[in-house]
């Protein structure tokens, strides 16, 4: 009876020893399937960032060129206020001038009715 009981053992044994090395062979495979999806997905988020990099790039450059735009406009928007501003200050000058003729021309008329 003992020896049936090893032989019993050792058919047992090997069963297990089938299923353990069906199991890591399952495993295995199991791992490497996932470790390629893994691969799959990296590679994916990758090219999602490389095309948002690109877009992102081609927006940076878009911003850039709005910006000089902005700033032309602006300095031609400076450039036209000064040239308004000095055109205004030129004519408070001429009617300055003005007003103080006609008051020097009023002074000397009243001055020489008084006289």
């Amino acid at each position: 009876s003992s020896r049936a009981e090893v032989t019993e053992v050792r058919q047992l044994n090997r069963l297990l020893e089938q299923e353990h090395a069906e199991l890591k062979t399952r495993t295995v495979a199991e791992l490497a399937e996932a470790h390629h999806e893994k691969q799959l997905e990296r590679q994916l988020l990758q090219q999602e960032r490389d095309e948002l990099t690109t877009s992102s790039r081609a927006e940076v450059t878009e911003v850039r060129q709005l910006n000089r735009l902005l700033e032309q406009e602006h300095a031609e928007l400076k450039t036209r206020t000064v040239a308004e501003l000095a055109e205004a200050h030129h004519e408070k000058q001429l009617e300055r001038q003005l007003l103080q003729q006609e008051r020097d021309e009023l002074t000397t008329s009243s001055r020489a009715e008084v006289t």
